[in-house]
């Protein structure tokens, strides 16, 4: 849900807060490298780690940004790119720490499947986050995109908080 909501309505909020197309490139990126440039350190981390914690800190701290991002309203564009940078920095990591996670812990005749209902949950979640998070920007204006995007973050910390291994099946 967060992925697809990113990338089909980023441009969106960028546009109604005011950003011309070459701003709004520019933020784009600056999120996507945020994402790019945390993978290394927050996958070596969780490698070397315990991984449930960082996936939980993870997602707890897109939930942060997310809102930090939210209540600026006016945003200063400088600041809106260092959140957006940190903000894309952990949402982008959510997926591939969870697919590691899960991998670990399912037995191995099992991850095949394991993987392919992680490829079905994201594209539903590719469906359903872009239909959801317009009508928060309904609501709340350009911002209720990313209080969209931190309500799910924060649901996935507190899932992640309340499951225990065992919970989970």
């Amino acid at each position: 849900m967060l992925l697809a909501a990113i990338y089909g309505l980023l441009p969106v909020y960028a546009n109604e807060i005011g950003m011309n197309i070459s701003e709004i490139g520019t933020l784009m990126a600056i999120l996507i490298f945020g994402g790019l440039s945390l993978q290394w350190p927050l996958g070596r981390w969780a490698d070397r780690g315990n991984r449930r914690f960082v996936l939980n800190l993870a997602s707890f701290l897109t939930a942060l940004f997310g809102l930090l991002i939210a209540v600026q309203n006016p945003i200063d564009p400088a600041t809106l790119l260092i959140l957006a940078w940190f903000f894309g920095g952990f949402s982008f990591t959510l997926y591939p720490l969870s697919m590691a996670y899960v991998c670990e812990k399912v037995p191995e005749e099992q991850l095949i499947s394991a993987t392919g209902g992680f490829v079905l949950s994201y594209g539903l979640g590719a469906i359903v986050g872009p239909l959801c998070a317009p009508i928060a920007m309904d609501l709340f204006g350009p911002a209720g995109l990313f209080y969209f995007l931190s309500f799910i973050s924060l649901f996935l910390g507190l899932f992640g908080l309340r499951c225990t291994p065992s919970t989970v099946k």
